[in-house]
């Protein structure tokens, strides 16, 4: 995913990623997400990295 916004107004921001099982006969189950504030990271580089899913409450 890419946006183009200046670096000042992203870096105050936190990132919100949520992971869905998708089942067509019962309800979509929830199976994690993360908050990732983008101040902890290099926005001027890629980031390929692991990170652990929690329950988000």
């Amino acid at each position: 995913m890419e946006y183009r916004m200046p670096l000042d107004v992203i870096r105050d921001r936190v990132l919100e990623a949520t992971i869905w099982n998708h089942d067509t006969l019962q309800e979509n189950e929830f199976l994690g997400g993360i908050r990732l504030p983008l101040s902890h990271l290099d926005l001027m580089k890629e980031t390929v990295e692991w990170f652990p899913l929690g329950s988000l409450r």
